[in-house]
């Protein structure tokens, strides 16, 4: 039977019911004096300076969405992640009794939440339970969907029969007034509450990329971008605590949970309390043994403790985030307090960490509270104040390390502040004499001296040829196969500089025009030099006037991911076919259907000549590539899973394969087959270059994709004649180059545009412009 929601506050308010269902006949004062006879007998033996680890104490000891706490009813083996609610000495072995297993949730695959209407009507929605998200002492917790509504929560289910017990139930009580009273964008959502007769119900705001606690199993380690990225948001959404009087007292990876942009919400209010005023001070032995702050460990005989630990455990956090593991952690639980209590950590010499996060997390951890800094001086440390912090992070930091937190690699100190000042995306003062160094990249003609190394890490450029026509020889892969096999150097490099000069010489047009330059020529210019320059924009004026086909590029990258630290790139491309550039500057680049790939050689910028395809099936290729084709495989299903989660790839792959249709329809040029004969060479990444802000990608048919981190795109075709943008709110639009950078009309694309041109000029560093 189904029963009415209801206030937390009157939650199993039915006492003689209760009693009456454990078989005892005493009335409800009798109950009471023996639960205080219990409680005395209890303070009576305590001993502050043992510690045993008693979940069954905790009135809610659920995992939140994404994260497990493993039972363990073992006095010393303790997991030291898991939280401790109270820390009482264990009784003398006379006196122990065998503990009695906590009843656990028994959660039905469709809930009943009985509920009344604006006009007093007993109404019933539907709950179907999904997928198991972790378990703690009292709780389980699972994916559940309305089937009304169609909103999918983070159902914390907790058994009635656990909650008998006063503390229990005043406990759960507690979690659930002072989690619903909170409202933060770094705080997971309270959406709802009820009850049967079973069960009671805690809805929450699910979580999809679980808990920084997974994150960790999976990484390792993080990055400084990132640990900055996240402790922004930890120390923002714990000044919202504190300021309403909270104090979380469990802070830690598994309570810190990811939302499907990656965005940092805290979790799991079962042991936070709230102050009357911020000068109080509470004495319960709470938190999780590896975060827990020194003052908690002096129990009643200390002060007391506040806010601070809850900052100490921030600096655990940050901590482990960059090194991999908690500072104070040992085997032993007792041994882990020992450290605690006389600070004593280090940071390893195996694991690179900044003077600068050494030295704020020196700052937060220190024993005495009053030392440490406000959450406000946190944030005002050059660590998170003075350094690069990504505006936002992709879906790939779940496995990988994102492009946009790795060492900076183009140094174009002027593009990076005209991007920033567009995007938001901060970006450090430049050091004292800076140097302007090349990009570091990858294309076909690179020596590879250690395959295992990232290409940003490599310390010289590779070597390039320009051609002195300035025409490009790029030519489609796809349009035959000989055109592959006569590539050279020159083909790749040609097509750079060409989409380079395209890119230039419209905004010189655009700043000669927008300055009135002909008037200054003929005031300090000779007769000659005015007709030059008259002649230099009058053709270029011309060239921008050409009417082109305002076809989108038939090709493009859906999808990839960065693995240099072991592999290399791979990618996805948007007729389905999957490729992997390698950290020795090989290729291989497989079919849409999956039945037949490609390898490439790398070549040699000492002697650069053809670039063949060779091309094998899957049933029947070399056994030297075993590897390399195994990870081509595991790249693809990498990507085709996360694609299924991913919004992004879909929009864009859409409507790009719409407006080619409709647009190419116009002028005569659609076909319906995308197969590709045996004849075809396929098209692969030739070259790929990452910066702060973005990462190129040089195909081999001539087409050139830039993919910005704050999800913006350009692709551009025909020698850059021809541009595909998506903007940050997945509006494709196609321009030709000219009116995106002659017009006033989309300040955001002109810009993305000059910081591609900046990027190419990189590359091919050309001496004039011709």
């Amino acid at each position: 039977m189904t029963m009415q929601a209801r206030d937390p506050t009157e939650l199993l308010s039915t006492e003689g019911k209760e009693n009456s269902a454990a078989g005892g006949n005493q009335t409800s004062a009798t109950m009471r004096a023996r639960r205080r006879s219990s409680s005395d007998a209890s303070r009576r033996v305590y001993d502050s300076d043992r510690f045993k680890l008693v979940q069954s104490r905790r009135g809610s000891g659920a995992a939140s969405p994404g994260h497990a706490l493993q039972a363990n009813n073992q006095d010393e083996n303790v997991d030291m992640d898991r939280p401790v609610d109270t820390v009482p000495p264990p009784a003398p072995a006379a006196q122990k009794k065998k503990k009695e297993p906590t009843p656990q949730p028994v959660v039905p695959d469709q809930i009943l939440e009985a509920y009344l209407d604006t006009q007093g009507y007993v109404k019933t929605r539907t709950y179907i339970k999904g997928k198991f998200l972790g378990k703690g002492g009292f709780a389980r917790c699972y994916e559940v969907k309305c089937d009304q509504t169609g909103k999918t929560y983070a159902g914390k289910v907790v058994a009635k029969s656990s909650l008998v017990k006063p503390k229990a139930k005043q406990k759960f009580t507690s979690e659930i007034k002072i989690h619903k009273s909170l409202h933060h964008p770094q705080v997971v959502q309270f959406e709802h509450f009820f009850e049967d007769s079973d069960n009671a119900y805690i809805l929450l705001e699910l979580c999809r990329n679980q808990s920084l606690s997974d994150l960790m199993r999976r990484r390792k380690r993080l990055s400084e971008s990132e640990v900055r990225f996240y402790m922004r948001q930890l120390v923002e959404g714990l000044a919202y605590l504190h300021e309403n009087l909270v104090i979380h007292r469990d802070l830690k990876l598994g309570n810190l949970f990811l939302t499907s942009d990656m965005r940092l919400k805290i979790g799991d209010f079962g042991l936070a309390t709230r102050l009357d005023n911020p000068e109080d001070r509470k004495r319960t032995m709470c938190g999780t043994p590896n975060y827990i702050a020194p003052e908690i460990l002096s129990g009643q005989r200390g002060d007391g403790h506040s806010f601070e630990v809850d900052i100490w455990s921030t600096g655990v956090v940050m901590y482990t985030l960059l090194v991999g593991r908690p500072p104070f952690e040992t085997d032993d639980v007792k041994a882990t307090y020992k450290r605690i209590r006389a600070n004593q950590y280090e940071f390893p010499d195996t694991v690179h960490v900044s003077r600068s996060a050494q030295s704020l997390i020196r700052g937060i951890l220190r024993s005495d509270p009053g030392a440490r800094p406000s959450l406000e001086q946190i944030l005002k440390h050059p660590f998170l104040a003075d350094e690069f912090v990504p505006t936002a992070l992709p879906r790939t930091a779940l496995l990988v390390t994102p492009p946009s937190c790795k060492p900076q690699s183009f140094a174009s100190r002027h593009s990076d502040s005209d991007f920033a000042r567009s995007t938001g995306v901060r970006v450090p003062p430049p050091p004292a004499a800076s140097k302007r160094y090349p990009l570091k990249t990858r294309d076909e003609n690179q020596r590879a001296s250690d395959p295992g190394t990232s290409p940003l890490a490599r310390s010289q450029p590779p070597a390039y040829k320009r051609d002195g026509s300035g025409r490009s020889s790029g030519i489609s892969s796809s349009s035959r196969r000989t055109a592959t096999h006569a590539g050279t150097a020159e083909t790749s490099q040609n097509v750079l500089e060409a989409a380079y000069k395209s890119l230039s010489r419209f905004f010189y047009l655009q700043e000669h025009s927008s300055n009135g330059s002909d008037g200054r020529l003929s005031a300090s210019s000779s007769a000659a030099s005015i007709v030059a320059e008259a002649q230099k924009l009058k053709q270029i004026r011309d060239e921008a006037e050409e009417i082109q086909p305002l076809i989108p590029t038939t090709l493009w990258i859906s999808q990839w991911v960065d693995y240099t630290s072991k592999y290399g790139i791979g990618y996805m491309l948007s007729n389905g076919g999957s490729g992997v550039y390698f950290n020795d500057s090989t290729k291989m680049i497989s079919s849409a259907d999956g039945k037949v790939f490609a390898y490439i050689e790398r070549q040699s910028s000492q002697n650069p000549g053809p670039e063949p395809q060779i091309r094998y099936t899957m049933d029947n290729y070399d056994p030297a590539l075993n590897k390399k084709v195994t990870l081509l495989g595991h790249f693809k299903g990498y990507l085709v899973d996360a694609r299924a989660e991913n919004d992004e790839a879909d929009t864009l792959e859409s409507q790009l394969a719409r407006s080619f249709v409709l647009s190419s329809r116009e002028v005569g040029t659609y076909t319906n087959s995308s197969d590709e004969g045996a004849s075809q060479s396929m098209v692969f990444v030739k070259k790929w270059v990452k910066t702060r802000h973005a990462v190129l990608f040089q195909l081999s048919n001539g087409t050139i994709q830039f993919n910005f981190f704050d999800k913006s795109k350009l692709i551009l075709s025909l020698n850059a004649r021809v541009v595909t943008y998506l903007n940050r709110d997945g509006d494709l639009a196609v321009f030709s180059s000219s009116t995106a950078i002659l017009t006033s009309e989309r300040p955001d694309l002109a810009k993305r545009l000059r910081y591609a041109k900046d990027m190419l000029q990189q590359m091919v560093r050309p001496t004039e412009l011709k």
